[in-house]
């Protein structure tokens, strides 16, 4: 599995997210990516709108990837418009409810780290 934790554009131009949608080498295991701070949302969503599940969270980016025997969540951590990140109390939310959801081993990553920066 190949994951991408964000800024796979420069400032989330179409012309950029035109070239980071070209397919990347085959993967058995296939490919996720997820917004970093350099991505902008809705433009995001739109460019990789086939590779994004449904269930994608609305109001942030998150999402599981299922396929596995351990469960991959990618935690958007992106502020619209800054170059910070955090682990407010909605994705905080989101986060309990998906890790109560299924007691298989689950892996977590972020673009940030969740703790606050020294």
């Amino acid at each position: 599995m190949i994951l991408a934790t964000g800024d796979l554009t420069d400032d989330g131009t179409p012309p950029q997210y035109a070239t980071s949608v070209t397919p990347w080498p085959p993967s058995p295991r296939g490919s996720s990516r997820y917004p970093g701070n350099h991505d902008e949302g809705p433009a995001f969503r739109l460019a990789f709108a086939d590779l994004l599940p449904s269930d994608v969270a609305t109001d942030h980016c998150s999402y599981v990837v299922d396929r596995f025997p351990v469960r991959l969540v990618g935690l958007d951590t992106t502020l619209p418009g800054r170059h910070d990140g955090r682990f407010d109390s909605v994705r905080e939310g989101w986060l309990d409810q998906t890790l109560s959801a299924d007691d298989r081993p689950t892996v977590v990553f972020t673009h940030f780290p969740l703790s606050k920066p020294a």
